[in-house]
């Protein structure tokens, strides 16, 4: 059975790696509930804007550079990353990891499906100083993310999700309030296949070009530069 074939009945959100299913964990605990109570959620779903403006949001408070590319976050936020072999890519990553793992004191997981467990992540992790007990690896996703701030997925190219499959992990994650930082390729034909049809579900987006990353669209407003080879 594929993705795009579940019922909404089933579980929401199956992530297909190369060789094995894994089914992620959607569901909702008592202390969100509250939260969603607290927010005052209508049970239609429809709120009224003095609802709105009562609403708690977590800002998570990057700061410098970081603030610059990002904008002021919240959680959960989801960001498009992408960038041609060589461009500084993963560097970035690393150093998102790092960051989010030493200064933000978040919980990282990071999934290398393209490099799984080699000498090369290694290397990028040892240049970038990205080790931290903060920061797990994996080579698929695991059942359940839910006890994870940030999830990098490296990358949506390899894991061969379609747009139904981004959707419905971008709303599993939303439930749980875990960011996603989803990775694109550059097909041989130097194009990003899904980013034009998946952008509309993220926040941000995020090209790296020759170790300089290059925001487009942002909705927390960071439009900076940094040069991850710095």
């Amino acid at each position: 059975k594929t993705l795009s074939g579940l019922d909404e009945n089933e579980m929401q959100t199956i992530i297909y790696s190369a060789d094995t299913p894994d089914e992620i964990d959607t569901s909702v605990d008592d202390d969100s509930k509250r939260e969603i109570g607290k927010n005052n959620v209508r049970i239609n779903g429809v709120i009224s804007s003095n609802d709105l403006s009562k609403m708690h949001f977590n800002h998570i408070g990057v700061k410098g550079m970081w603030l610059d590319v990002l904008g002021d976050i919240s959680d959960p936020f989801f960001a498009m990353i992408s960038g041609k072999p060589g461009s500084g890519k993963s560097t970035f990553l690393a150093l998102m990891s790092k960051y989010f793992a030493s200064e933000i004191n978040s919980k990282v997981l990071y999934v290398s499906h393209e490099e799984g467990y080699s000498r090369t992540l290694q290397d990028k992790f040892e240049r970038c100083n990205a080790f931290d007990d903060n920061t797990d690896i994996t080579q698929s996703l695991p059942k359940n993310i839910s006890g994870y701030d940030l999830v990098i997925i490296d990358s949506v190219s390899t894991f061969k999700l379609d747009t139904d499959d981004v959707q419905r992990l971008i709303e599993a994650c939303r439930k749980t309030k875990t960011s996603l930082a989803l990775v694109y390729h550059a097909t041989k034909d130097g194009q990003y296949k899904g980013m034009s049809e998946n952008e509309h579900l993220v926040d941000m987006t995020i090209m790296i070009e020759q170790g300089v990353t290059h925001v487009g669209k942002n909705r927390f407003g960071g439009k900076g530069q940094m040069n991850v080879f710095d």
